[in-house]
């Protein structure tokens, strides 16, 4: 089961108003037949919430780190000698099976590829990539922020970086990840 997010009205906003909506939102869905889990990524979800819950219902919590740019300062360049080896071309749609095979080999190890198929196989990642570009679900895609990393040397894709916009002047970087074989070098910076 999936709970897409929580939302309770700013004068009803505390922690036992939002606790017993989980409740009711959990009991529900665990009293579902063939729901086996239940997950989510909860923004707005204060962590004195979050922890109440891990403590009363058993659940896994895995903590998010989550970056604010102001688009209006420069990034410094730090090219590394090693992001040489790779070319970045602009993302086009032929790049999508390429990029399903980045996104399943950058998050092999990370928790959500346990959790969730879209990260741990390419069929799954190729689903993933099909909502972001073709759906406005997580903002509308980008294409012109979008780009793939080719390793010059094989010619295989090894990083990618895909953008949205969420409102009119707001951008959100949907994916980044660089394959295992090209981390280290700075091309996730660099994308």
């Amino acid at each position: 089961g999936l709970i897409g997010d929580v939302y309770v009205r700013p004068g009803w906003r505390d922690s036992d108003h939002e606790i017993r909506l989980f409740r009711i939102l959990l009991d529900g869905l665990i009293g579902t037949p063939q729901v086996r889990r239940v997950e989510s990524q909860l923004m707005l979800v204060p962590a004195a919430v979050a922890k109440a819950l891990q403590r009363e219902r058993f659940i896994r919590l895995f903590e998010r780190l989550l970056m604010d740019a102001d688009a209006a300062r420069q990034l410094p360049s730090t090219l590394q000698p090693g992001v040489r080896r790779y070319r970045i071309e602009p993302w086009t749609d032929r790049h999508q099976d390429a990029a399903a095979i980045v996104i399943s080999l950058s998050y092999e190890k990370h928790i959500d590829s346990q959790i969730n198929d879209q990260y741990r196989t390419s069929l799954g990642a190729r689903r993933f990539l099909n909502n972001i570009v073709q759906f406005p679900g997580c903002g509308a895609f980008c294409p012109a922020a979008s780009f793939v990393a080719f390793d010059v040397l094989t010619g295989w894709v090894s990083g990618i970086v895909l953008a949205s916009f969420v409102a009119h002047e707001v951008a959100h970087v949907t994916q980044l990840c660089v394959t295992p074989q090209a981390q280290g070098v700075g091309l996730g910076y660099e994308l």
